[in-house]
């Protein structure tokens, strides 16, 4: 089957195929009460195989199948192995044809998990299965734990210097994705924020002058360079 029909006859599974959780999905995370609305790419994606220890070529062969990729590379540096970074030959301009997709992939049974790749002012973010809070109050953190067990969700690391900053793990395959996920913890507990921890290619940013700034962790921690190049305070 060539790819123009192998197109085709992905199209017409996914008329076949029932709404899942990505089709009406508004993409979003919460900070400091806010809304921070994410664009979804229309040429890349993100997955993690069902099998562990696949090459990007057996990936890039199993999703030919269902639609025409260009290029697989696997994402390095996430808190969690096993991801690849999908591009598609023939970027998508609707962004709901995009979502059904995403929910046909998951409805196979070579894959755990499929996230968007977001766009945050033109920045591509890589979302996976991890997702950070920031507690209001310390005495949130036992309800915290019980909505783990309710959700699957496990913690990843409790910051030692603030404590109420929480990295959390979803198990997948989930019914939720991570965007979904961190808006439920905001949504039922007393938080700050709650967002997907993204992967974003780093790039030069404003500069930093101050010979300590190594040694402030909090910087990092908060990426602070990011929020720099959209002002520095007064």
């Amino acid at each position: 089957m060539n790819r123009t029909m192998a197109g085709i006859v992905f199209a017409v599974a996914i008329l076949l195929i029932p709404v899942c959780a990505f089709s009406n999905q508004d993409f979003y995370y919460t900070f400091d009460g806010k809304k921070v609305h994410l664009e979804v790419a229309a040429d890349q994606f993100v997955v993690k195989p069902a099998e562990p220890d696949l090459s990007a070529a057996e990936v890039q062969s199993r999703l030919q199948v269902h639609l025409p990729v260009s290029r697989v590379q696997p994402v390095r540096g996430l808190q969690t192995d096993g991801y690849f970074e999908v591009h598609v030959q023939h970027p998508i301009a609707d962004p709901q044809a995009v979502r059904e997709e995403l929910g046909a992939l998951l409805d196979k049974t070579d894959w755990v998990h499929v996230e968007p790749v977001f766009l945050l002012n033109k920045t591509p973010l890589i979302a996976y299965d991890v997702f950070m809070v920031k507690l209001d109050d310390a005495s949130e953190y036992d309800r915290l734990i019980k909505l783990n067990e309710k959700y699957g969700v496990e913690v990843v690391s409790r910051n030692v210097q603030l404590p109420n900053l929480i990295t959390l793990r979803m198990h997948v395959p989930s019914e939720y994705s991570v965007t979904e996920m961190a808006r439920l913890y905001f949504k039922q507990l007393h938080l700050r924020y709650s967002t997907p921890s993204f992967k974003r290619e780093i790039t030069k940013h404003q500069p930093v002058n101050d010979p300590y700034y190594v040694f402030q962790f909090y910087h990092h921690m908060t990426q602070a360079a990011f929020s720099w190049d959209i002002t520095t305070g007064s």
